[in-house]
C-alpha cells in the first residue's frame, strides 16, 4: 500500500512549460538606423558589422545558416534560428551568417520580441505591397516621391533644393541627372514639379526624386581622361554626404588597348566673343578607359561657324553670338567640340575699392558669368576708364597710380552698355 502520510509530506514540484505562440508583426525599416518612430527594425550584415544602436533595445539574433540564407528577396521568405535574445543592450554584432530584430526598449513591440525563445523558428517574408513585378528585380533602391507616370504629374512641390533625379524615356534608358542647390549665387535648386517638367521635356516618361538634399553627388570616369570616377558636382555641405546607398554602375572586365573614341574637353564651354578656350583632346578604349594616342589630333572649325582654332586647339571666339563647332580628328577617329558663345553677362572685378600707395601698379581682373555659369573671358574685352587725376590705365587693366597723395577718384570697366566703378 502507497505511504500516504509521506505523500501527504512532500512538497509540490513546480515545472515551466514554454507554449510557442504565433506572433506577427510588419517590419518597418530594414538596414536604417532607430529614429523616432520606434518603429521594428531588421537589420543584416549588408547594414554593418553591428546594429549600432546606443539607447535600451530589445534585440534579437537570428541564425539563417549561410550568408546565402541571410538575403532578403521581394517574394521570398527567410527562415531562421533564434539565437539570442538580447534585452536591454544595444549595438549586437552581425555575422555574415545574421540577421536582427531590433527595437527601442519602450516601444510596442519590445514585450513581444524580449518573449521570443532561443531554439525556435522565425520567418521573414518580403512581399510588394503594390502587387509589381519587383520579385523579378536584381536590384532594387528606395525613391523619395515618383514624380511623373503615366502621363501624369503624381507629386509637386516649389520647395528649392539640390535633386537627384532618374529619368526613364519609352525605350527604358535611364537618365541620370543631379542638381546642385542650397549656394546662391551659384545653384539654388529646383522645385519638384520643376525638375519633373524639366525631365519631361528631356524626353522621360517616369520620373523619380531620389534622396538629394546634401546627398546629392554624381561621380563620372571622363571618358578618355580620368581612370576612376570623380565627383563632377559640387555638393550644398561643401563635402560629400556618408549615405546609406547609392546607384554605381559598373562593367565585369578591362578594355583594350586601342584607341576607339575621342573625347574634348571642356565639354561644352561658354565663352565671350573674343574669348579664348583651350581644348584638349583625349583618347579611349572600347571601355571608355584612357589609352594613348598614335597619331597627331587635328582641330579645324566648321564652315558655319565664327572664330579660329589653331592646331594645338586654341580657340577664339568670333563676333557672332550662338554655336561654334569644332572638328577634331585623329588617324581615323573624329569628335566635335561644341563652344557656346553669349554676350549676355555679368561680371565682377577682383576688387571693390582700392588703395594704393603713390605711383604703385596693380592688375585688375574681371571674372565673368552667363547666369550662373562662368564663361570664359579676357580683361581687355572690357573697356577699362579712370579719372585722369588719380593715374592711368590701360587696356588690359593694368592701372598705374599717379605719384601724388591723398588723391581719391574711380575706375570705371564696361562691357555692352553695363558700367561698374572701383572708388580709388
Amino acid at each position: 500500500p502507497a505511504d500516504l502520510t509521506q505523500l501527504a509530506d512532500s512538497s509540490p514540484v513546480q515545472q515551466t512549460v514554454y507554449v510557442p505562440t504565433e506572433y506577427n508583426a510588419d517590419i518597418g525599416y530594414f538596414n536604417v538606423p532607430h529614429g523616432e518612430g520606434k518603429a521594428l527594425h531588421l537589420y543584416n550584415r549588408q547594414y554593418a558589422s553591428s546594429t549600432k544602436t546606443s539607447e535600451n533595445s530589445v534585440e534579437v539574433i537570428l541564425d539563417a545558416d549561410s550568408p546565402e540564407n541571410a538575403e532578403l528577396t521581394v517574394g521570398g521568405t527567410i527562415t531562421a534560428t533564434v539565437a539570442e535574445v538580447r534585452n536591454g543592450n544595444y549595438n549586437t554584432p552581425i555575422g555574415d551568417s545574421q540577421l536582427v530584430l531590433s527595437t527601442a526598449g519602450d516601444s510596442a513591440y519590445a514585450v513581444q520580441l524580449a518573449q521570443l525563445i532561443p531554439g525556435s523558428q522565425v520567418e521573414i517574408s518580403v512581399y510588394d505591397q503594390n502587387g509589381g513585378n519587383l520579385s523579378n528585380s536584381k536590384e532594387a533602391i528606395g525613391v523619395y516621391y515618383l514624380l511623373y507616370d503615366k502621363g501624369q504629374y503624381v507629386s509637386s512641390g516649389t520647395n528649392l533644393n539640390p535633386r537627384t533625379i532618374i529619368g526613364i524615356k519609352p525605350d527604358g534608358t535611364l537618365m541620370l541627372y543631379a542638381l546642385d542647390g542650397r549656394q546662391p549665387g551659384f545653384s539654388e535648386g529646383l522645385g519638384l514639379t520643376d525638375v519633373a517638367k524639366h525631365l519631361v521635356d528631356l524626353g522621360c516618361s517616369t520620373v523619380v526624386n531620389m534622396d538629394g538634399g546634401g546627398s546629392t553627388v554624381m561621380a563620372v570616369r571622363a571618358g578618355g581622361m580620368d581612370s576612376r570616377a570623380v565627383a563632377k558636382n559640387s555638393p550644398s555641405e561643401k563635402n560629400q554626404r556618408k549615405t546609406t546607398n547609392g546607384l554605381l554602375l559598373v562593367y565585369d572586365e578591362r578594355g583594350d588597348s586601342d584607341a576607339e573614341h575621342l573625347h574634348t574637353y571642356p565639354s561644352q564651354p561658354l565663352a565671350m566673343p573674343g574669348a579664348d578656350i583651350q581644348l584638349k583632346t583625349y583618347a579611349s578604349n572600347n571601355k571608355y578607359e584612357p589609352v594613348s594616342l598614335r597619331k597627331s589630333i587635328g582641330y579645324n572649325l566648321d564652315s558655319d561657324s565664327d572664330g579660329s582654332v589653331d592646331e594645338n586647339g586654341l580657340f577664339t571666339a568670333g563676333r557672332a553670338i550662338g554655336t561654334a563647332v569644332i572638328e577634331v580628328e585623329s588617324g581615323d577617329l573624329s569628335t566635335t567640340a561644341q563652344v557656346d558663345i553669349q554676350n549676355k553677362i555679368t561680371f565682377a572685378p577682383n576688387v571693390r575699392n582700392l588703395e594704393i600707395d603713390p605711383g604703385e601698379i596693380f592688375d585688375i581682373n574681371v571674372t565673368a558669368k552667363f547666369g550662373y555659369a562662368p564663361i570664359a573671358s579676357r580683361d581687355s574685352l572690357f573697356i577699362w576708364t579712370c579719372d585722369p587725376v588719380i593715374g592711368t590705365i590701360d587696356a588690359n587693366g593694368l592701372f598705374q597710380a599717379t605719384n601724388e597723395s591723398g588723391i581719391a577718384g574711380n575706375i570705371y570697366v564696361e562691357y555692352n552698355g553695363v558700367q561698374q566703378t572701383i572708388p580709388v
